[in-house]
């Protein structure tokens, strides 16, 4: 099983032993899914230690890219962009009624 943080921690490309900055990732995995619960139908439960293959791969991405954007944004500002729309597309997909997501 892996965890939410240990999925987000890869995407951020930090190695799962270096746990230095578990607290501020946690973190912002908990404002994004905040952010999630206004989005979805439903308010997700997810947690750092959710098991993330339970998570649709939609909502993992977004809880990924959010983080990214919290945690370590790009100096590129073309790389800022791509992220930044790619998260807001999810948004929107997401904002519509999807009921596998729920």
């Amino acid at each position: 099983m892996v965890s939410l943080l240990q999925s987000v921690k890869d995407y951020l490309g930090i190695e799962n032993d270096d746990d230095s900055f578990d607290g501020a990732i946690t973190g912002h995995i908990d404002v994004s899914v905040f952010t999630l619960g206004q989005i979805l139908t439903t308010i997700p439960e997810y947690t750092a230690d959710t098991d993330a293959d339970s998570i649709p791969k939609e909502v993992l991405m977004y809880i990924k890219l959010s983080t990214k954007l919290l945690f370590d944004p790009s100096a590129s500002a073309t790389v800022q962009d791509a992220i930044t729309k790619a998260k807001n597309e999810l948004e929107w997909r997401m904002s519509v009624d999807t009921p596998y997501l729920e």
